[in-house]
């Protein structure tokens, strides 16, 4: 009985791990911007467009990567690039 316990726990753990560790894409619509967030986890393919306002052409955009894990950035290489209209 006490084995059959154990292995219970262990595969709730192990599921668990793996739920934790699943994440879930979000698009956003500011020039192609893709977030991964899982729980432990968020990784951020940044590409959004900066715009003063008065233009309707982007002037600037925002383009990298950054990686959190539990919320702390561990890496990011995002920096702002100038539009060239060609």
């Amino acid at each position: 009985m006490f084995k059959r316990k154990k292995l219970r726990i262990k595969i709730l753990i192990l599921v668990l791990l793996i739920l934790l560790c699943l994440p879930v894409p979000r698009h956003y619509k500011d020039g192609g911007t893709v977030e991964y967030h899982a729980v432990l986890y968020q990784i951020i393919q940044w590409h959004a467009y900066l715009n003063d306002g008065a233009s309707k052409n982007p002037e600037y955009y925002y383009e990298g990567l950054e990686i959190q894990i539990l919320g702390f950035t561990i890496y990011n290489d995002a920096h702002e690039m100038e539009y060239r209209y060609d």
